[in-house]
């Protein structure tokens, strides 16, 4: 091969997280080495624009054995730059595999302009050609996280059958309704971090993280802009076409069925998911899992313990080696979660999710108490105020400064949000699959929105984030009607001594934007929840685990 050379040893959070990863003891044994890499080889497109690519080779055997047939190769399109992939590089290339790291066009030395969602389909099938060729390429593999996912999907589309299996982590065959108008609403906060992330690509680590440091504080003062579609320029300075696409489309709009990839599950090749429990992408990766499955196709389901940023690059490694080198551990069962609270990050598998178990109905009494027992006919009321939004306080998001489980003491102690918390448990209490709030609603608006939050309170009186749910209710609701919010996947176990806190309030800005109020006017909008045997209460699945 010719320019190729050495691959440079790893250093700082690579070499570490390297290290981490040999730990596991997941990965399989280092079969090859030194690893060898090529950068910037051109790769030709159908309409002429040559994208860059990265090659990692592994190096002869470390037994001495001759090499077989050509070598699985695992194919990453990424927007987020070629650099920085050396870890990845080095976990597959030392087990065997060829890793081939391919800058979507108009990102890292590839030619073009890139305009997320555009041209994924045609350049992926492109890349997949040319790699085809090449004399060392055997089955093809694909990984990635994030929008790396998209650009997985886009191929089921555009070269269907052409690859053996994939990886994809936090990401979704629909974007639009699954991290864009999640719930029927706007998710503004979403759209404004990734716009920010795009317009800082190919810089280096330190100019990145430079421009985060200045970030996290425009994002903020964007979010809150009087017209959302003012928020790009906030935020970066300037307009951003694209993104504001992403506002003016919205959940329904056929603009977003282009745009979405893999929707034949037929041409979808056995696929690992890859989620996080406190990631924007679970509720669709989730359903992915489900549909995939009930086509019976080939599909994996493994969610950790993370945010959007946060998920760890080594376990994904060893379940993609799973399906490229079967040798490594065999069939893996086809659900594999992490718990949440008490034994966190403790491992479960499972043939399917959501795991089999028993529905545990409690009400909403009217002095903010939960009880298995019905109260008597009462209601409990509040005012959401958009001047003064209720604040998201963490939860499934992009932003990686503000996504997560955190502390609720400052919401819960806001007016706009009423809370109903059980008694201290006398046993820990395992909720593992979707819980389901029931409400009976009522709004001085005809399409409120609702965002209802189940928390753990622990010993000290610390309420934190377990899971939630969204929805712009459609018009009709807001006189009077009965709402089934399901609330995101969950397997979470509550310590005893703990309890269950339950919030309802009519929003979580900015990861939700703010509704506009009654009548689109900026009035305050009046809730009213409606409570009795026939009316409020939560329906937790609990397992025993």
């Amino acid at each position: 091969m010719s320019g190729t050379r050495p691959a440079p040893a790893l250093r700082g959070w690579a070499r570490r997280g390297y290290a981490a990863a040999a730990e596991t003891a997941e990965l399989g044994p280092v079969t090859h080495g030194p690893v060898l890499v090529e950068r910037a080889l051109r790769v030709p497109t159908a309409d002429g624009t040559t994208l860059h690519a990265d090659h990692w080779a592994p190096g002869r055997r470390l037994d001495g054995r001759p090499e077989g047939l050509p070598a699985p190769v695992v194919l990453v399109r990424t927007p987020y730059g070629r650099d920085g992939n050396a870890l990845l590089g080095h976990l597959f290339a030392e087990r065997g595999c060829h890793v081939v790291v391919n800058a979507c066009r108009g990102t890292s030395g590839s030619a073009g302009a890139f305009e997320p969602f555009r041209d994924e389909v045609g350049d992926g099938r492109d890349v997949l050609s040319w790699v085809a060729g090449q004399p060392w390429a055997g089955p093809m593999h694909t990984f990635g996280f994030s929008y790396v996912g998209v650009t997985q999907w886009a191929l089921c589309d555009g070269a269907p059958g052409a690859v053996v299996s994939m990886l994809v982590g936090v990401s979704a065959r629909s974007m639009g309704p699954a991290v864009f108008h999640t719930g029927g609403g706007t998710s503004l906060e979403t759209m404004v971090t990734w716009a920010y992330t795009l317009a800082f690509n190919g810089r280096s680590t330190a100019r990145q993280a430079l421009a985060w440091a200045r970030g996290r504080r425009r994002v903020a003062r964007a979010c809150d802009v009087a017209s959302p579609g003012d928020a790009f320029r906030t935020a970066l300075g300037h307009d951003v076409p694209y993104a504001r696409d992403w506002l003016e489309h919205g959940p329904g709009d056929p603009w977003w069925a282009e745009r979405s990839y893999g929707q034949d599950v037929t041409t979808v090749p056995p696929v690992t998911l890859v989620a996080g429990w406190y990631d924007l992408f679970l509720v669709e990766q989730v359903a992915d899992y489900r549909a995939l499955r009930d086509a019976g196709r080939p599909v994996r389901l493994v969610v950790g313990p993370w945010t959007h940023t946060q998920t760890p690059a080594a376990p994904a490694v060893a379940e993609a080696l799973r399906r490229i080198l079967p040798a490594v551990d065999g069939e893996p069962a086809g659900v594999r979660v992490a718990m949440t609270g008490s034994q966190h990050g403790q491992w479960q598998d499972l043939t399917d999710w959501p795991p089999p178990s028993r529905r545990s109905t409690a009400y909403l009494h009217p002095e903010g108490t939960v009880d298995p027992s019905p109260p008597q006919e009462s209601a409990r009321s509040f005012w959401y105020d958009p001047a003064d939004p209720t604040p998201m306080a963490g939860g499934r998001g992009l932003n990686p400064f503000t996504a997560g489980p955190r502390s609720q003491r400052e919401r819960e102690s806001r007016p706009d949000v009423l809370v109903w918390t059980t008694p201290d448990l006398e046993a820990d209490l395992v909720v593992a699959g979707d819980a389901v709030v029931h409400l009976a609603l009522e709004a001085s608006t005809p399409a409120p929105d609702v965002f209802v939050r189940l928390c753990e309170v622990d010993a000290r009186g610390v309420s934190t984030t377990v899971t939630d749910g969204y929805r712009r209710l459609p018009a009709g609701y807001g006189a009077h009607g009965t709402v089934a919010l399901a609330l995101a996947p969950a397997a979470h176990r509550f310590r005893a001594g703990h309890r269950l806190r339950l919030q309802v309030s009519g929003g979580a800005h900015p990861l939700h934007l703010r509704s506009r109020g009654a009548g689109g006017d900026g009035a305050r909008v009046r809730y009213t929840v409606a409570l009795g045997p026939a009316a409020s209460r939560i329906d937790l699945p609990v397992v025993d685990w």
